[in-house]
């Protein structure tokens, strides 16, 4: 690899580091979303009166929008967390040849 390529393969490494660094970042996010409404749940289902059947209904509907956003990203990083290891791996690699 030349100084060239180097650098655009550590620009691009960083940014698809940034990439990744967000979009786990949107994950934790959810899945802290996630752990508030299990928790709600549970206080509700214990203390269950009619009042609280509305409101545990739209919390099982958000827990499970949360469930389906945390999935669909962590599919959609699944690629791009790849292709950031085979990168760090291959200018690592370049970094070595040159020392």
């Amino acid at each position: 690899m030349d100084g060239n390529t180097s650098n655009s393969s550590e620009s691009m490494l960083a940014e698809m580091e940034h990439t990744l660094t967000d979009g786990y970042a949107q994950v934790l996010a959810l899945e802290g979303e996630r752990w508030r409404i299990e928790r709600r749940i549970a206080d509700l289902a214990r203390d269950l009166d009619a009042d609280g059947t509305g409101e545990l209904r739209d919390l099982a509907s958000r827990l499970l929008r949360a469930e389906t956003d945390v999935g669909r990203l962590r599919r959609l990083l699944e690629s791009p967390r790849l292709r950031a290891d085979a990168l760090r791996a291959e200018t690592a690699a370049a970094a070595l040849k040159t020392a």
